[in-house]
């Protein structure tokens, strides 16, 4: 970029933002001053104006101008330019994408002590992207971040010696150190996994108390698991007093962030009215968050189960057994089956009135529906029975009395 057009492009930025309606975090004398100064070769100014425009901090959002920027910083030898513009080749924001370059300036930030920058690399090195493959070298990597005080990375690199990741191994104390520094950075999944290494006295001393009270701190955090935990906790009184409204907070802030267990949780603790209104509609849509966010079928089952015997939501049972049926759950088919039967039993009734009313058009529009339906049911009742032979007599009654009855 040659001396001076730095400023140049500013400029007209910035005289493009002094009718603008908003009050800009960095002023347009800063962004001037800073321009000038990054042109005089100012490393650090031209980086502070790259994050400004890439984040629009003050500055049109400008992707394409911050990594210019930061290449600028970066070649003359300041860390966090070289590590803003390996982001910048990584997630492909101003530049072509390419993950190996990505790396290479990220090892430079990395070995000049940003620690953030060690524990991308050490992802690189674990994950392969932008890197060779190598499980040992990367936990170097994230021992070196977790140290400079990258709490992410001490959580990281605390699962991959308790998950004996790549055949890793460290004692329990060690791991449980990792997860603690985690967790003293704010790394809430750090919070929750030292909240399992107390619950199961793996590393420390079992205590469940202070299991607790981590869990729930990574909920405050936003983890998912963590809320889960310290919804379980609350209503089994593990660690903590025994609270159902506290449990159902927690866990319908799990399921909020589409937490499958959570959602399946709440949808029983409605159903039973316990921390929570008794609620078969509201339960069932709990089960069914879980049965849509899942493959678990027994969720979809029960999302219909729940709402068994109210014809209104009728529908809604259909559409639930109809995907545990096509999931292969255990029930799921003869429970559709008896769903459709009882739609088809809803439309021979709206058959009857059509008839009283003296619609003839009506008429056959609803005996085609009915029988789609009847005889929907009846292979439906028979691939029940072909999952659970022990429904094979009384599906084959129904049959008969959908025959009688209907045809």
């Amino acid at each position: 970029m040659r001396s001076g057009s730095l400023l140049a492009i500013v400029l007209i930025i910035v005289i493009g933002l002094t009718n603008a309606a908003p009050a800009w975090a960095i002023s347009a004398s800063s962004a001037k001053s800073a321009a000038a100064a990054c042109d005089r070769g100012d490393a650090k100014a031209c980086d502070v104006l790259g994050v400004a425009y890439e984040q629009g901090d003050g500055l049109p959002k400008n992707t394409r101008l911050s990594s210019a920027l930061f290449t600028k910083a970066c070649e003359k030898g300041l860390p966090s330019g070289c590590y803003h513009l390996g982001k910048a080749y990584r997630d492909g924001q101003g530049v072509e994408a390419n993950k190996w370059t990505a790396t290479k300036h990220l090892r430079t930030a990395c070995d000049a002590g940003i620690s953030e920058a060690c524990g991308d690399v050490a992802y690189a090195l674990e994950s392969g992207f932008g890197a060779t493959p190598n499980l040992r070298t990367a936990t170097g990597y994230y021992n070196k971040a977790c140290n400079g005080g990258d709490a992410k990375s001490c959580t990281t690199l605390g699962k991959l010696y308790k998950d004996r990741t790549g055949g890793l191994t460290a004692p329990a104390a060690i791991t449980a150190k990792l997860f603690q520094m985690a967790c003293n950075g704010g790394n809430a999944e750090g919070c929750y996994n030292l909240g399992l290494a107390y619950q199961n006295g793996k590393g420390q001393a079992r205590n469940l108390r202070k299991s607790a009270q981590l869990m729930a701190r990574s909920c405050s955090a936003n983890y998912a698991d963590g809320c889960y935990a310290a919804g379980m906790n609350s209503l089994n009184g593990r660690g903590t007093a025994r609270d159902n409204t506290q449990a159902v907070a927690y866990l319908e802030k799990a399921c909020t962030a589409r937490h499958v267990e959570s959602c399946a949780e709440m949808g029983g603790l409605s159903f039973k009215g316990i921390g929570t209104p008794k609620n078969a509609k509201r339960a069932s849509d709990f089960y069914g968050t879980a049965c849509s966010i899942s493959q678990l079928a027994r969720y979809c089952l029960a999302a219909g189960i729940v709402l068994k015997g109210q014809s209104a939501y009728l529908n809604e049972q259909v559409r639930y057994y109809r995907t545990a049926c096509e999931r292969k759950v255990k029930d799921g088919c003869s429970y559709y089956g008896e769903s459709k039967y009882q739609q088809a039993l809803k439309l021979h009734a709206r058959l009857l009135e059509t008839q009283i009313s003296g619609d003839p058009e009506g008429t056959i529009r609803y005996k085609s529906q009915l029988n789609a339906a009847i005889n929907q049911a009846i292979g439906l009742y028979r691939e029940g029975y072909r999952y659970k032979p022990s429904l094979k007599a009384d599906a084959e009654e129904q049959i008969a009395q959908l025959r009688d009855d209907y045809q």
